[in-house]
């Protein structure tokens, strides 16, 4: 990112909450920074929110999960690239601009695409053995 569009934005906190913080960065591989910028902005877009209880079993729990994954790496190379300077920003903001737009168009049809491949799936299972009574 680059530091000259940004706005510092404070909040005080008490010494346990930062060190939970920064234990919840550091199992995410991130900083602290970027651990706060996340969890802000994935409250602010419920897609990309990650579910609260990662045991369950609803596929659309485990879909946002995996939405959230797949954003986090699509940001990470955006910031390699940026930070290695290998593009120049005008092509790096028409990248982003364009994965947006192809991540809206595709979550536009997911349920479509969820639904026909549980179909497929139903399809290729076998039917399960009937069983006598006794």
């Amino acid at each position: 990112m680059n530091d000259d569009n940004l706005i510092t934005v404070s909040c005080k906190l008490n010494p346990d909450t930062v060190a939970t913080i920064e234990r919840e960065a550091e199992k995410a591989a991130m900083s602290r920074s970027e651990y706060l910028r996340t969890l802000i902005l994935s409250s602010l877009n419920p897609v990309s929110k990650p579910a609260e209880t990662p045991e369950t079993r609803d596929p659309t729990v485990l879909l946002h999960q995996i939405l959230f994954g797949l954003d986090r790496l699509h940001h990470g190379m955006y910031i390699i690239a940026e930070t290695a300077g290998v593009l120049p920003q005008e092509q790096l903001k028409s990248i982003a601009d364009k994965t947006a737009s192809d991540g809206i168009d595709f979550l536009g049809t997911v349920d479509e695409r969820v639904a026909r491949t549980r179909r497929q799936l139903a399809e290729r299972r076998p039917a399960a053995p009937h069983t006598a009574e006794k």
